[in-house]
């Protein structure tokens, strides 16, 4: 059965002012358990541009477009869903050479969160699919290290060109 999100407002509000610290100005999403409070939050922040889509791989391209028109993208999705978007990241790494955008990922399947057995493969598999295409990711468990950890990936991000991803528990987003 699934558990009921207990997402934290001060982890919200973290993960939001941090983006407006570090530039962030364009977002695109894709429905979100455990982060829905950030997206919504977003959704209403005129600082924002929010790009809901329907599916990841447009969300990679969205992120490349935005960047390449002056914008600061990230993306927020699901573990399960960043693995459906690898062929679009991958296109973007090695045919067009990078774009730096922010990957927020929900990571389920990972320590602590008991999510049902069908998030253990992503929550297992992500960290080493992330390593064999050489992006740069984190893994972050506590809430008191969500703006160092989002600081460093949009600074990985620009510094090389390319995407890094914070990889989300369910810890990291909890009261």
């Amino acid at each position: 059965m699934q558990q009921k999100e207990d997402v934290s407002a001060e982890a919200v509000t973290t993960v939001v002012e941090c983006l407006k610290e570090n530039g962030i100005n364009l977002v695109s999403s894709l429905p979100s358990s455990q982060i829905h409070a950030v997206i919504h939050t977003i959704m209403e922040d005129e600082d924002f541009i929010h790009v809901p889509v329907a599916n990841e791989l447009e969300a990679i391209a969205i992120a490349a477009g935005a960047w390449m028109g002056g914008k600061t993208p990230a993306i927020i999705l699901q573990n399960s869903g960043l693995v459906m978007a690898l062929y679009a990241l991958l296109d973007a790494l090695y045919f067009y050479g990078g774009f730096p955008m922010l990957l927020i990922v929900e990571h389920k399947g990972d320590f602590y969160d008991n999510s049902g057995y069908w998030y253990y493969g992503y929550g297992i598999q992500l960290p080493k699919i992330l390593d064999n295409f050489q992006i740069f990711y984190s893994v972050v468990r506590e809430s008191k290290n969500l703006k160092t950890e989002l600081t460093a990936a949009q600074n990985t991000a620009v510094a090389s060109g390319k995407p890094a991803a914070i990889l989300l528990s369910r810890e990291a987003m909890k009261a």
